[in-house]
């Protein structure tokens, strides 16, 4: 098994609690009737702890399973126009790979390939559209050792790696809009940290510092916001292990260029996946809690907190 599919596996399984208790949906609240836009999101599917690509409206209404498939599919990214989801999934049973499927679920298509290519990766995961749609950048297994973010065209096309450090684990990647920027998070630093680069890998430049060479705050999840002058990220910076040595997250954001680092979620729960509304006025994320937990929508300086819905999503894409 390699090292993506093992990290995958751990998600899936820490979580499993959280993610049953919130299976078959739940209808939106009042107060966010008014959210506009189209949701993806993976979930852990009624037959078995195997994730599903599931697509909802924005204000709860419409849930559509996407994807049915025994295997781990998750990772969905909405392009820019709508109409197709980019996901990771093991369904050929030879380690992770990013395929693309349209809305209507037609047209699957694997992009990356799990025999070593020419750019020393296999397969793929942690897909990201850039604004105009043309391009995915995603995080591929070095075969050196440790992950690398790599690019390619929409298409599976004309690949290139963008970080080499063997035994790095670079991931998460996310496009600036102007598609002249990539933020991902890797163990670079003291930890899990941010990091930002030109998108043909040059001029890498560390954001985040939080956490010790004792205490990981384990940085992540980064997204650009609409205009490309904030990052949304997630961190355990602010938490104590717990009994299972584990961090609690919560949301921050920053400027991007890495000022600016504002607290945005504070909860015993772990609130984690953030993403940004396509007007840049609000962040969908996922909270834990059982009952309580599921998805959730503040507004984007953290107020103004309201359920969308009982279903607990990850890795959450709004268009």
């Amino acid at each position: 098994m390699n090292r993506q599919t093992t990290s995958g596996l751990v998600l899936a399984l820490s979580l499993a609690s959280f993610v049953v208790a919130g299976c078959g949906g739940g209808s939106a609240p009042a107060d966010t009737a008014k959210l506009s836009g189209r949701l993806a999101y993976s979930e852990v599917s009624v037959e078995g702890l195997n994730f599903e690509i599931f697509t909802q409206n924005a204000d709860g209404t419409a849930r559509t399973r996407l994807t049915n498939d025994p295997a781990f599919d998750s990772g969905p990214a909405l392009s820019p126009d709508g109409r197709t989801v980019a996901f990771f999934s093991d369904r050929e049973g030879t380690g992770l790979n990013v395929y693309t499927i349209g809305v209507d679920g037609s047209g699957l298509k694997r992009l990356t390939s799990s025999a070593a290519s020419d750019l020393g990766v296999v397969g793929g995961s942690d897909p990201a559209w850039s604004s105009d749609g043309k391009k995915i950048v995603y995080r591929a297994v070095n075969t050196r050792g440790g992950t690398s973010i790599c690019v390619m065209n929409a298409d599976g096309s004309e690949g290139k790696r963008l970080t080499e450090a063997v035994g790095q684990d670079d991931k998460s990647p996310d496009f600036s809009p102007d598609g002249s920027k990539i933020v991902f998070s890797t163990n670079a630093g003291t930890g899990d940290q941010i990091f930002v680069m030109n998108a043909d890998g040059a001029s890498v430049r560390q954001l985040t510092s939080s956490g010790s060479a004792t205490q990981n705050a384990r940085n992540g999840n980064p997204k650009f916001s609409p205009s490309g002058a904030q990052i949304l990220y997630t961190t355990g910076q602010d938490r104590v292990l717990d009994d299972a040595g584990d961090l609690s997250f919560e949301i921050y954001k920053m400027n991007a260029d890495g000022s600016g680092q504002t607290r945005l979620t504070n909860d015993a729960n772990d609130d984690i996946d953030p993403v940004w509304s396509p007007d840049g006025t609000k962040i969908l994320f996922a909270s834990t809690g059982g009952a309580t937990g599921g998805i959730f929508v503040m507004s984007a300086d953290g107020s103004g907190r309201a359920k969308v819905s009982d279903t607990f999503g990850l890795q959450l894409s709004w268009r």
